[in-house]
């Protein structure tokens, strides 16, 4: 299972963390990655995790660091759940996702 976020062409960003929400009514993923796609690059590896037992629990609400050293903008991002969840199952199910960093906005406007 996975989503896929894509921001407006105005909008990029710089990510330096994320945030996820497992339901109250389930459990979240455990092994995942968190791919980006900027204007030079395809979809990338940003982020990933293995077996995060911390989201055995319904509800949990989990933030995770993004390191990168180039500093890259990205305008689309996407979750991909990499095996079963930790209720065992394929489903992925997820009450928020949250991305910070910076944010560049892209005017074509002449002032």
């Amino acid at each position: 299972a996975s989503f896929r976020v894509e921001l407006p062409p105005y909008l990029k960003v710089i990510p330096r963390s994320y945030k996820l929400r497992a339901p109250a009514t389930s459990k979240g993923p455990k092994t995942w990655s968190l791919q980006a796609k900027s204007e030079q690059e395809g979809w990338v590896d940003i982020a990933t995790v293995k077996n995060c037992i911390d989201f055995n629990n319904k509800g949990v609400e989990l933030t995770f660091p993004i390191e990168q050293k180039d500093n890259i903008a990205y305008s689309s991002f996407q979750f991909v759940n990499l095996e079963v969840t930790n209720d065992g199952n394929h489903s992925l199910s997820l009450s928020s996702f949250d991305i910070s960093g910076i944010v560049i906005l892209k005017s074509n406007r002449k002032y």
